[in-house]
């Protein structure tokens, strides 16, 4: 099997060689691959970090339409979710917390001005399947939260 070999291109969105090791496991390299995932990946990251349009992306990376595919299949897949919940708990372990948060805290200012319903807040969390206790101060209480819906 032939190995494809990684060129770096130096943009400052690129995967450090440290990052990479991080995520490698995620992206296997199959042997009909022509281009290494790293390259893929750090195409998805220059077009995140840019704000630009697919076919904006740099001849330095493949070709967009293959960034593109493989983002598309990633993200349908659900790889993209795993490997950020992967690298979260990564970071959080070595901070010494536990691998996932054992509660959630909502302050007034982030959402003084938006209209929410609490299903929609505990839905949110509960789709992500991490158990949440969720300390609210008294801030709903006291009318800095406009709050609608059912409890």
């Amino acid at each position: 099997m032939n190995t494809i070999e990684f060129v770096p291109t130096g943009y400052p969105s690129d995967l450090t060689d440290s990052q990479w090791e991080e995520i490698a496991e995620f992206y296997a390299q199959g042997p009909n691959s022509e281009y290494h995932k790293r390259s893929l990946v750090n195409g998805v990251l220059y077009l995140v970090n840019n704000g630009c349009k697919w076919r904006a992306l740099p001849h330095d990376y493949p070709p967009y339409s293959t960034v593109h595919s493989f983002y598309r299949r990633a993200r349908l897949s659900g790889l993209w979710e795993k490997v950020l919940q992967a690298t979260v708990e990564k970071t959080r372990l070595r901070a010494g917390r536990s691998a996932t948060p054992s509660y959630g805290i909502i302050d007034s200012q982030s959402v003084k001005t938006i209209d929410l319903s609490w299903n929609l807040i505990l839905t949110a969390f509960l789709d992500r399947e991490i158990r949440l206790k969720i300390k609210i101060l008294r801030f709903a209480e006291k009318g800095n939260w406009r709050v609608s819906g059912q409890v």
